[in-house]
């Protein structure tokens, strides 16, 4: 694996998930955070991601018109 520009590095992988869960501002400026609070904020911040995500999708397969549209498709 070559070091350099567009690597994908571990580095790479925690921007990214920073970034996924809203919090690009602590990889922008990490001083800005809280050590004592930040896990259980990141925490909370994946499960309601999650939560939400799983919300979405059970009221998609439930929705009367996308019933009604499906066959169509």
């Amino acid at each position: 694996m070559t070091r350099g520009k567009g690597t994908c590095n571990w580095a790479t992988s925690v921007k990214q998930l920073l970034c996924n869960a809203g919090f690009t501002h602590v990889w922008d400026n990490p001083r800005s955070i809280h050590l004592k609070h930040f896990p259980v904020a990141y925490k909370n911040a994946i499960i309601n991601d999650f939560t939400f995500k799983n919300s979405w999708l059970l009221s998609l397969s439930t929705s009367t018109v996308l019933c009604s549209y499906r066959p169509f498709k």
